[in-house]
């Protein structure tokens, strides 16, 4: 199928958007995609702790409470049902780069 990307045209894709946060003095990321229960892609960028020098790895566990729940739902809520959608207010409580976004936006615009 044209169009499609390969797994490895995916996992290309996503090292080269996610190589910033590959640093070994930073705080990184673990990042995971699946698709129709397949995974098909696993990787750890960075750093789990800057102290001891840890890199994260598909398999590291992030403490990241509550707030991710909110923070997946609400996208995936908008796209489903084309809603206004505010997560402003939590965001910006935790995320001082957050506040640059408009509090209310209308998806699809």
């Amino acid at each position: 199928m044209s169009g499609v990307p390969t797994v490895s045209a995916l996992a290309a894709r996503l090292d080269e958007l996610f190589a910033p946060w590959n640093r070994a003095d930073a705080p990184g990321l673990v990042v995971g995609v699946r698709q129709h229960g397949e995974v098909l892609y696993r990787r750890g960028f960075g750093l789990a702790s800057i102290e001891h020098g840890v890199v994260n790895t598909p398999t590291t566990r992030m403490r990241i409470a509550s707030i991710s729940k909110h923070i997946t739902a609400s996208p995936r809520c908008c796209w489903r049902r084309r809603v206004v959608w505010n997560w402003m207010p939590a965001s910006a409580a935790t995320c001082p780069s957050c506040r640059r976004w408009t509090p209310s936006r209308r998806c699809g615009s």
